[in-house]
């Protein structure tokens, strides 16, 4: 929903937040105010926000929800989102996971692009790209997941494509 319907609805006692936040905001008759609970446990005065930008960038969204003990961490749930978000901290360096996935441990994280150098690559193709394009070539980034094997000792890193159920899920949450 826009701010403006999701004030209407603190102005009526209701708590909101944005999707992927772990705090709430809160509105008070008696001060006029907003107040804002962040995800450490500290309350803020709207007009004591230092990020002013981030603040009214956050105003001007359209996906304010109510803010419960479900989806809210600091009131006991879990804080979700979209998979749009989930690729916007993917490049911010976070790691993601779907909270339905039933792999222990599973994550995605987001691999940066890198040189490959002629002397790695035993490909003679891809070693003919190289010595075409001089000596070596730019590997874009990718989407990498996280996962294990069945025995759960070892790490496998393999690269990730989004189902279309991934791509239109709304449980995706940060990974620590």
């Amino acid at each position: 929903m826009k701010f403006i319907e999701a004030f209407e609805l603190m102005k009526q006692g209701a708590k909101i937040k944005l999707p992927n936040w772990g705090g709430y905001w809160v509105y008070d008759a008696d001060t006029d105010s907003i107040y804002m609970h962040t995800k450490e446990g500290n309350v803020l005065e709207i007009r004591e926000s230092k990020r002013l930008s981030y603040t009214l960038g956050n105003i001007m969204s359209d996906e304010w929800i109510i803010a419960d003990k479900d989806n809210t961490p600091i009131l006991g749930g879990t804080a979700t989102f979209s998979f749009g978000d989930a690729l916007k901290f993917l490049k911010r360096g976070f790691k993601v996971a779907r909270k339905g996935w039933n792999g222990k441990g599973m994550y995605l994280w987001l691999k940066p692009e890198a040189i490959i150098k002629k002397e790695w690559c035993r490909d003679p193709m891809l070693i003919e790209c190289i010595e075409t394009n001089g000596e070596n070539i730019l590997a874009l980034g990718t989407i990498c997941m996280y996962t294990h094997d069945s025995t759960g000792r070892n790490a496998i890193l393999t690269g990730w494509l989004a189902s279309q159920s991934d791509m239109l899920c709304e449980d995706w949450i940060l990974v620590d």
